[in-house]
């Protein structure tokens, strides 16, 4: 005989000597009386059958319902019913497997159970289950959640019930769900044609996640375990979230034949309004709190004072910053957790862009009074780095400089030359001779192309190429145009700021080490060291492939650049393994370069190939290879 999972727990609750009642067996089970008294038929017609062990559930009005079965045999029938019953794989068979199952397990029980019962349900020793115990109470651990032990009594789960919830969702979304599939669609149905009737878009992670939500938040609230800390009058969201979740309520008291209370109703339109996208098409009147606004105008401020990045004057950044903070803004007032699936592959991939979010992250932590998540941080890393890959694709148009020495009927006709091959790639051509070389201001040149051999020093990547741009000297300007040209980097990395083999055993030692090197070559105002140390104890700077890029909490510096350091050996910095420091001392003067700084340096920390022998040989030409 093949008995369900609502059949083993019902038989297994009738399993004592006392009469239970349908309504005892609905609180114990999470079912309703209705399906109590029509799973017992169920029970009794597939008993019926089982003539090596005559047993049947016996019905006795005004008592309840009490299992038949001779008194010998009782406890061994049942475990080899179970046994059989239990498919291989329902059984829990890793450690971590087990520690999942026992935490689904106790947050779904209200009373205490003791080491023994749990180890009889999934066939294992006690000192199994405690083993495995010790992992379930770490992961409750991070949700507030405490286990209790009450000697005689057993163990229990007790948490905040919004806490309980959240563990339950997690779980749910980690693990295969085929039993519930078919529930999770309906539910899915009925939700996305409401969000459609209200012309409301949530990403479609954040959808399954509501709707596991609401499938986890149905069986609690069979259980009388029901959200107790919010009310309509407490509840700040939009009008439109809590007309929805009266219709959703409604929907739902309809398919599950269970009263969804007004606060359940609250606590979901909380949910609904953190995950929802703001700023739709159909979204023209968009309404963002004064208090937004400003911390928006403080993120972005922050970017200036750490990073010299000034993008007050991105509309686009400022408006999708905005309406990221609005359903935020819900998330971090409610403790309301949301899925981000990406964020390792956005902390490797956009390194600049996830440090510039993890300092706007901190003006968030002062005002909401709480540590901001990572997956948060990430999703404001993404926008950040939208704002940052548009703002470089405008500045892809180079300024070049041409050198000739032929005259001014010659120097037109190459500027001609140049607007014809490479006029996609440049914005303003100037011409000058030798002479008039060394009275050139720099600062507006991405680029040198000269006719002629120069001697002197010039401040930008200096080519000489043919007086008539012969074919040869066309694929090399338009590859240099096209690709861009790293040699502006080393205006930032002076081979007297390069250290090998530096040694300490800490992050706060190297930090200090680093700094006390530098002034042996150049001025260092004071207090260099005190606010890299406070930028890290905000959030570590180390983003894997062993490198950290310490920097200080604001500019300190006129002139932008870049101490490098060496260790002897690997440290542990924060997060990951480090081994080559780059202090980097952002300068408050106007550098257009700086963006293009940023991204071509982070793109050589990310090259495994290029941090390896940057490490291994210890040298400041290995290093020049690479930028």
């Amino acid at each position: 005989m093949k008995v369900g999972r609502e059949e083993k727990l019902i038989l297994e609750i009738l399993s004592t000597e006392m009469y239970i009642t349908s309504s005892e067996l609905a609180e114990k089970t999470g079912y309703s009386s209705r399906t109590i008294r029509g799973k017992i038929r169920e029970i009794n017609e597939m008993l019926s059958k089982m003539s090596d062990c005559p047993m049947e559930i016996q019905a006795k009005p005004r008592f309840g319902f009490k299992l038949n079965i001779q008194e010998g045999t009782k406890q061994q029938i049942l475990d080899q019913l179970f046994r059989e019953n239990f498919r291989e794989e329902d059984i829990p068979a890793t450690p971590g497997d087990r520690a999942n199952w026992l935490l689904a397990f106790l947050l779904d029980q209200k009373e205490y159970v003791t080491i023994s019962k749990l180890a009889d349900r999934l066939f294992v020793t006690d000192s199994v289950v405690k083993t495995a115990l010790k992992n379930t109470e770490s992961i409750l651990q991070q949700y507030g959640i405490r286990i209790l032990r009450r000697p005689g009594y057993g163990i229990c789960a007790v948490g905040e019930e919004s806490a309980v919830r959240d563990c339950l969702v997690d779980l749910f979304m980690e693990q295969k769900c085929e039993n519930a599939e078919p529930e999770l669609e309906e539910l899915g149905t009925i939700v996305w044609e409401l969000l459609g009737q209200y012309q409301i878009r949530i990403p479609e992670i954040a959808f399954y996640n509501f709707i596991k939500y609401i499938y986890v938040s149905v069986r609690r609230i069979k259980k009388e375990c029901e959200i107790t800390f919010c009310s309509k009058d407490q509840v700040q969201v939009e009008f439109s979230h809590l007309e929805i979740v009266e219709k959703l309520g409604d929907e739902l008291e309809t398919y599950y034949g269970v009263e969804i209370p007004e606060k359940e109703r609250m606590y979901l339109a909380i949910h609904l309004a953190g995950k929802r996208i703001v700023g739709n098409t159909g979204e023209t009147n968009l309404v963002v709190k004064e208090e937004l606004n400003e911390l928006v105008e403080q993120m972005v401020a922050s970017s200036y004072e750490e990073f010299n990045l000034n993008l007050k004057n991105n509309f686009d950044l400022m408006m999708l910053l905005k309406q990221h903070m609005v359903p935020l803004d819900i998330r971090l007032r409610y403790n309301i957790p949301l899925v981000n699936p990406l964020l390792t592959d956005i902390q490797k991939n956009y390194s600049l862009a996830y440090t510039i979010a993890e300092r706007a992250a901190v003006i968030l932590q002062e005002y909401y009074g709480k540590e901001i998540p990572e997956g948060e941080i990430g999703y404001l890393a993404v926008i950040y780095a939208l704002a940052l890959e548009e703002q470089e694709a405008e500045i892809k148009k180079s300024n070049i400089l041409i050198v000739c020495n032929s005259g001014k009927g010659s120097s037109r006709l190459l500027v001609h030359k140049y607007r014809q091959e490479f006029g996609s790639y440049i914005d303003q051509i100037e011409v000058c001779n030798l002479i008039e070389l060394k009275y050139r201001d720099f600062g507006a040149v991405d680029y040198v192309f000269t006719t002629v051999p120069i001697t002197e020093s010039i401040p930008v990547p200096v080519y000489e190429v043919g007086l008539f741009l012969n074919s040869e000297d066309i694929v090399t300007v338009r590859k240099i145009l096209e690709k861009g040209n790293h040699g502006f980097l080393k205006n930032y990395f002076k081979k007297e700021l390069f250290f090998s083999d530096v040694h300490a055993e800490s992050k706060e030692q190297i930090i200090c080490e680093l700094c006390k090197r530098a002034r042996n070559v150049l001025s260092l105002p004071e207090g260099v060291e005190e606010s890299v140390l406070y930028r890290e104890s905000l959030s570590s700077t180390d983003y894997g492939n062993l490198v950290a890029i310490p920097h200080p909490y604001q500019t300190v510096v006129t002139e932008t650049m870049v101490i490098v350091g060496i260790l002897d050996r690997q440290i542990n910095w924060g997060r990951n393994a480090v081994q080559a420091v780059f202090l980097f001392l952002i300068g408050s003067q106007e550098d257009k370069n700086l963006q293009k700084f940023y991204q071509e340096t982070m793109r050589i920390f990310m090259d495994e190939k290029a941090i390896q022998t940057i490490i291994k040989t210890k040298t400041y030409d290995a290093f020049l290879n690479y930028i």
